[in-house]
């Protein structure tokens, strides 16, 4: 083995393998700083340092990988690494497929024999590429993009810039056995890392106080770009799922605030958790809500351009989006990433008033004193009916009247005016809050739900907040098993899903608490599901849900009655029938 750094040519027979690869190291090392120190100048933040480490690492990796192999030599030529990272290595260790985009040449490295794999992932990438330099209103910044497939890689994926590193299964995608929930995961991951060349190397934070700026962006708007891409997936229900982790960990009395004082770069570890990813993306994906999507995208391009190269901080993008929009950013968001939790909002309706309180919402049942200014949503009746507003205060009173069409005659028949009149808070569950009806409104969504009238989305955060408000004993079981008896309809995926998991955790629980009852508990949970199950679930569908189940939770009962509605010749009910008995 041998490596080539420019002339003259080391080989084996007259340095030590370890020699050669420190010596080799250095040299990289030493232009790599030369480079940075011409192009850098007086940016001497986090930028320049984050980004000769991370490129550095990241071809660490590749090294160290090749070395334990041992199969082959890899050639380096310190001219391209000049010009942002490029790297040659032999054919019969990896092999790649290429494509280009407005002069970027991107490259995919795959496993000999498995560059076939690697298409879905840079035809993703090539499509990205073009998505946020409209977006961003910034081309991408490097002349190549390449992509590694590196086995036994210890993350998910690693953002160098211009060489994004990834784990063989994020990357490689082989369309006659990898799963539909692979094919959107991949797409997802690889929006993420192509967007980190934007959030993250191109515009740096300053510090890792600020790390959400990096992470919660890019998780946000990977999502965004699925969505664009593949609308047929409909990922921002999956979203839902997603940031219901960082809802959990946010109830927490130990929790921490999105923005977390890190004095030690050693200890950035302890916040790449759920706050900073599905927190964060989910209070930037409550701000576009609320300030529309040409604001937010207008003021995201200014704040590229104007930090382009440089270090920015979370008052940064604040002051930019201030400046686009008109309106006091930095007060309102400074409540959702500087301060941990978040609030329930309690609602209570008197005619065509809508009565609207806070609280900190807390998973234990504890009651906590919390403000925070939330962008309210509300929907009457209707998708087409809608109000804005801003909670600003720990109490507040809206008139809807105005959305009340009183030449409707149906809406003049009191009965048939209560049918209709629901009230969703919450539009699509864009906002990073709970919600608690009272009574009468409950009731109403609940008709609402029985008559499909409702999104699969809200559907699924209806279900999702009276779990949680049942868990904090701030709603009776029989109130969450009221609700849940009107989803035996149900055909929506998310919502299936949302709904087993709560039958589960419902008998679980009451298992300890009311041992004489799970028998009747398990009854009815066996009952919810199974009826949507064998009416609307596509047999495909409704093997991968009952295996997960199976698997994850070891439910068998209820799904052995599930598993009788699958043709018996179907794919996949060999290996179910033998997981149920």
């Amino acid at each position: 083995m041998f490596i080539k750094f420019g002339s003259p040519t080391l080989t084996a027979k007259s340095t030590t393998p370890a020699m050669l690869f420190w010596m080799e190291m250095m040299k990289f090392l030493f232009w790599y700083l030369i480079k940075h120190l011409v192009l850098v100048r007086e940016s001497w933040g986090l930028t320049f340092l984050q980004s000769l480490m991370r490129t550095w690492w990241g071809y660490i990796n590749v090294l160290i990988w090749m070395g334990k192999r041992k199969r082959i030599w890899l050639l380096l030529n310190s001219k391209l690494w000049m010009r942002g990272g490029s790297f040659h290595v032999g054919m019969n260790l990896l092999s790649s497929i290429e494509s280009s985009f407005a002069g970027v040449k991107v490259s995919a490295y795959c496993p000999v024999g498995k560059s076939d794999k690697g298409e879905f992932a840079l035809n993703v990438t090539v499509m990205t590429l073009d998505l946020f330099s409209k977006y961003f209103s910034t081309p991408y910044s490097l002349p190549k993009l390449d992509m590694v497939a590196v086995p036994e890689f210890s993350g998910g994926a690693m953002e160098n810039y211009g060489l994004i590193t990834y784990r063989e299964t994020e990357l490689l995608f082989d369309p006659l056995h990898s799963t539909a929930a692979r094919k959107q995961r991949m797409a997802i991951v690889v929006s993420h890392e192509v967007a980190h060349q934007w959030f993250g190397n191109l515009v740096t934070m300053e510090w890792w106080t600020d790390l959400w700026l990096n992470e919660g962006f890019a998780t946000w708007i990977s999502y965004m770009a699925t969505d664009i891409l593949f609308p047929e997936w409909k990922v921002w229900s999956q979203f839902l799922q997603y940031t219901t982790g960082g809802l959990i960990m946010d109830a927490l009395e130990q929790s921490h605030p999105i923005q977390v004082e890190v004095h030690h770069a050693r200890s950035v570890l302890e916040i790449f958790d759920a706050i900073s990813y599905e927190k964060g993306s989910a209070v930037i994906r409550m701000l576009q809500a609320y300030l529309g999507d040409d604001i937010f995208q207008k003021s995201l391009s200014s704040y590229i351009k104007r930090y382009s190269e440089k270090n920015a901080k979370t008052e940064d993008l604040w002051s930019v989006l201030s400046e686009e929009s008109g309106l006091k950013i930095s007060e309102m968001m400074d409540d959702w990433t500087k301060k941990q939790g978040y609030p329930v909002i309690s609602v209570t309706a008197k005619d065509h008033i809508l009565e609207f309180e806070q609280t900190q919402f807390l998973s234990a049942g504890l009651h906590s004193e919390g403000k925070w200014i939330v962008p309210v949503t509300i929907s009457l009746g209707s998708y087409e009916r809608r109000k804005n507003f801003l909670l600003e205060t720990k109490s507040s009173e809206v008139d809807i009247s105005d959305l009340v069409d009183t030449s409707d005659t149906n809406l003049k028949n009191k009965e048939t005016c209560d049918e209709q009149l629901w009230v969703k808070v919450n539009i699509e569950q864009s906002g990073f809050y709970r919600v608690k009806y009272e009574d009468k409104l409950a009731a109403r969504l609940r008709k609402a739900i029985e008559h499909n009238s409702l999104e699969a989305t809200d559907k699924f955060g209806i279900l999702d907040d009276a779990y949680a408000l049942c868990e904090a004993c701030e709603l009776s079981l029989s109130s969450l098993l009221s609700l849940m008896d009107v989803y035996r309809k149900e055909a929506d995926y998310i919502v299936l899903s949302k709904l087993i998991d709560v039958c589960y955790n419902i008998v679980k629980v009451s298992s300890e608490a009311i041992p004489d009852s799970v028998n009747e508990l398990k009854q009815f949970c066996i009952k919810s599901p199974h009826v949507s199950i064998r009416r609307c679930f596509s047999t495909h569908c409704l093997v991968r849900v009952v295996t997960v189940l199976v698997c994850q939770y070891r439910v068998t009962t209820s799904l052995k009655i599930a598993f009788c509605a699958i043709p018996r010749g179907d794919l996949g009910v060999c290996c179910l029938r033998k997981l149920l008995c």
